[in-house]
């Protein structure tokens, strides 16, 4: 078994790492957050897949929290320890929801071409809604 000091390391570096994935990733959305025209304009999404790669990596920071969290917090009490595993894992499908509307945003702006503005500005923005 390892050491107490040993996962308190390791959990405090996820940590870390949950911090500065979550933050890089909002900012590297930027455009598509705040620019409520982004699916009509043009340019590179690479903004977004640089974020969905962010949040990507920011779900396994979040899971190995709670996986190396789990034999300590299960010292205490095991039904609290898995309810914190537990809501992990819906946080972390929250982000998943989030990361994929930002790329159906991308995604939309490529292969929409002859739709009507008006139509894929409210269909982004409603996308953008979801990721909020």
């Amino acid at each position: 078994m390892k050491s107490t000091r040993g996962v308190a390391f390791v959990v405090g570096v996820l940590f870390i790492l949950t911090f500065i994935t979550s933050i890089a990733g909002a900012f590297a959305y930027g455009p598509v957050l705040s620019d409520s025209h982004y699916v009509t304009s043009t340019g590179a999404d690479t903004g977004v897949l640089l974020g969905a790669f962010l949040e990507m990596l920011l779900i396994i920071t979040n899971i190995g929290c709670a996986v190396v969290l789990f034999p300590l917090l299960k010292r205490q009490n095991e039904a609290l320890a898995l309810g914190y595993v537990a809501a992990r894992l819906v946080e972390c499908t929250f982000i998943l929801v989030g990361i994929l509307s930002l790329l159906a945003v991308a995604t939309l702006r490529k292969g929409a071409a002859g739709t009507e503005a008006p139509t894929l500005v409210t269909v982004g923005k409603a996308l953008v809604a979801i990721r909020k």
